[in-house]
């Protein structure tokens, strides 16, 4: 983690291919891995490496053994589950076919970005600048040049919980902030996964947990010393693309907690990134606030 794709190079030789966009991908076919990122940040290993984990873990071991060896890992999609080492500067990701591991994820966290497991994670983040038909026209100050991102009939989109075709959500508009993952085809920059809208700051408190799944009684502080309901009760998930300020051991009913999301309300948004907070009292009555580590 962290070495540049020259280091690499001088290591390992040529690579089997090179995936090039807002992100590099350099994939290492016949060692059996893959690693993204100039000063490299994710590295997937999958058919053909032998190494194993520290814990025993390697390309074909039982789903119950995974479960065995990493008692605290989540499920993010019905084929992946995930974890965080306990300093939660590193992420993991299993990946399954049937019941067997056929891909293992390591992402280091401290990196800050956006993750997305599912596809060539080439990540892009910016604001529409305006729409027209099946193109965005976006902020390039913000997406490494990029000026415009395409819409296809394969493009998802986050919606209530899920990646549901872009077509069946209200979209993106002018003005909305994004991160996506996208492909470079050509000339053209494809949507391959949308996040977006992206909210601003969600403050409240936790009122249920289930799950990866956490209901969130929203505030609002109209003066500097009272947090008073705004009426919104929303549903967050998390998963391996959340950055996490806090543990999550800590995400429990009557914390406070501040949230970046993305998604349509009232249906349910996925957190991009938490913090969880204890509240006490100072003289006067205004509430202090301690960041949970």
């Amino acid at each position: 983690m962290g070495e540049s794709l020259t280091d690499i190079n001088k290591v390992y030789g040529t690579p089997s291919s090179k995936i090039t966009g807002p992100e590099t991908t350099w994939n290492y076919n016949q060692r059996g891995f893959s690693v993204t990122g100039s000063n490299v940040w994710t590295i997937t290993i999958s058919k053909g490496f032998t190494a194993s984990t520290p814990r025993g873990i390697h390309i074909g071991s039982s789903k119950s053994a995974v479960e065995k060896a990493y008692a605290d890992l989540l499920p993010i999609e019905s084929n992946e589950l995930y974890g965080m080492s306990s300093n939660e500067q590193y992420g993991i990701v299993f990946a399954f076919n049937g019941q067997q591991v056929s891909k293992i994820t390591l992402i280091d966290l401290t990196d800050g970005r956006f993750w997305t497991p599912q596809t060539n994670p080439s990540i892009l983040s910016s604001t529409v600048s305006s729409t027209h038909n099946n193109e965005l026209k976006i902020d390039s100050a913000l997406s490494k040049g990029v000026t415009t991102i395409t819409i296809t009939n394969s493009t998802l989109m986050w919606d209530d919980g899920k990646l549901v075709p872009y077509s069946k959500t209200p979209g993106l508009k002018s003005n909305d902030e994004f991160s996506a993952v996208v492909e470079k085809q050509g000339s053209q920059t494809i949507a391959k996964e949308i996040y977006g809208p992206v909210s601003n700051m969600i403050s409240g408190t936790i009122s249920k947990v289930s799950g990866n799944q956490i209901t969130v009684k929203e505030l609002y502080n109209p003066t500097s010393k009272t947090w008073k309901p705004t009426g919104r009760v929303i549903t967050f998930v998390y998963d391996s693309r959340t950055l996490f300020q806090s543990p999550v051991t800590s995400l429990r009913p009557g914390v406070f907690v501040q949230i970046t999301s993305s998604g349509f309300y009232p249906g349910k948004l996925l957190v991009q990134g938490i913090t969880a907070y204890t509240i006490s009292k100072l003289p006067g009555g205004a509430d202090n606030f301690t960041q949970i580590q």
